[in-house]
């Protein structure tokens, strides 16, 4: 299964594109200076991908961008996403355009019509990457909801800001729900063969996991993350 960024694009109001082009089968590593945008290629990925809400900053992108876009190669072709920049005073936009084929060129931005909603769009992407219709009901008695495992779950290990990378403990407890975790995508710590994402209470293991757990759990020393 591929599933790699080839670019990501920002259509301007005045119908000019401007790209930002990934090497695949590399890590990629974008500089700059300070406020000029690094972060909110992040924020354009995750809502071309299926965001409900658009993360990126109410500054200069959010005031000149008519589009956002990320072409995507996957195992069967290639795939183009491009989302509108939501309306002054809107979080979100349903206005899709989606295009599939080989060696996709980028399409004028007169040509960016609806296509598609966030529905089709989650679906197409579940397809490419493999995900199956699973739905995990827990067990009669048990407190967890009815979860599904879809690109937006998987999403949640793909992305980490840099507020987040600094924060002591490294944790993902500003997008990272308490159930999501353990109920679709569990980790396993290798060592002792319990969940990662669940936390561990086991009086001989007196490391921390690679993944902390969100408030509330417990670390491996004990102590109770609290938001």
């Amino acid at each position: 299964m591929k599933f790699q960024i080839l670019n990501i694009l920002v259509y301007g109001a005045n119908g000019q594109i401007r790209s930002i082009e990934l090497k695949p089968d590399a890590v990629n590593v974008v500089t700059g200076q300070s406020k000029t945008g690094k972060s909110a290629l992040i924020h354009i990925v995750d809502y071309c991908l299926g965001r409900r809400e658009c993360n990126v900053p109410a500054r200069v992108i959010r005031k000149h961008v008519e589009w956002y876009a990320v072409k995507l190669q996957t195992s069967s072709g290639e795939v183009f996403i491009a989302r509108r920049n939501p309306e002054p005073g809107k979080e979100s936009s349903e206005d899709i355009y989606i295009e599939r084929g080989t060696s996709l060129s980028f399409p004028e931005a007169s040509s960016l019509t609806k296509n598609a909603n966030l529905e089709t769009l989650a679906s197409i992407l579940n397809q490419v990457l493999g995900i199956g219709e699973y739905t995990h009901e827990p067990k009669a008695g048990q407190t967890r909801k009815t979860g599904t495992a879809d690109i937006g779950k998987a999403l949640f290990y793909c992305f980490q800001e840099q507020s987040e990378m600094n924060r002591p403990g490294f944790s993902r407890r500003s997008r990272f729900s308490k159930n999501v975790g353990s109920r679709i995508l569990p980790v396993r710590d290798r060592r002792h063969g319990h969940d990662a994402v669940s936390g561990c209470r086991t009086s001989r293991c007196s490391r921390r996991h690679r993944f902390w757990p969100a408030p509330g759990w417990r670390r491996h020393d004990g102590e109770s993350v609290r938001a």
